[in-house]
């Protein structure tokens, strides 16, 4: 059975009321929703509270999705992610920056002390919210330029560049 077949068939049985389906999405994507909310949040209980409105806007909206080539269900759940996620962050005031120790080395392997993770901290806190979430996401191994360009809704060679002028700031910034 193909990946978009089972999807089919798993949006059917919620359609019906399946609470199995309805789990089984939960437990299939729930670790990508809260990772996308906890790298952009910054925050486990909020990342939590972030994962809980997407899973709600996910069952209320799910006879919406219409699976193609270029848009799974994961991308979809993903793309709701990142929309509450920004949205969530634009209503609550600034606090501190949307890279945590755990991940900062992800971004192209630059940091290799404390002195040097601090000076990220501040970097990218002075690229724009979009350049921080593409960081972050490009950082994440499971994310390919064509999964980016989906959720970002633009084509991979843009996907390409934005990363690469996103990279290109963050190290003017830090001068390396």
């Amino acid at each position: 059975m193909s990946v978009q077949s089972k999807e089919q068939k798993l949006i059917q049985n919620c359609l019906k009321g399946d609470e199995n389906a309805y789990r089984e999405i939960f437990n299939q994507y729930y670790r990508m929703v809260h990772g996308v909310a906890n790298q952009i949040l910054k925050d486990h209980t909020e990342a939590e509270d972030v994962a809980q409105e997407v899973f709600e806007r996910v069952f209320k909206n799910i006879s919406r999705f219409k699976a193609n080539n270029n848009c799974t269900l994961a991308t979809w759940i993903r793309r709701i992610s990142l929309n509450r996620s920004m949205d969530y962050l634009r209503k609550k005031k600034p606090q501190g920056t949307l890279v945590d120790p755990d991940h900062a080395n992800n971004i192209e392997n630059i940091i290799e002390s404390k002195e040097s993770l601090s000076e990220v901290f501040i970097a990218m806190n002075e690229l724009s919210k979009k350049d921080r979430a593409l960081l972050r996401m490009a950082a994440d191994e499971d994310s390919s330029y064509a999964d980016l360009a989906l959720v970002f809704q633009t084509e991979p060679t843009k996907i390409r560049g934005r990363l690469y002028r996103a990279r290109k700031k963050l190290r003017s910034i830090l001068k390396w």
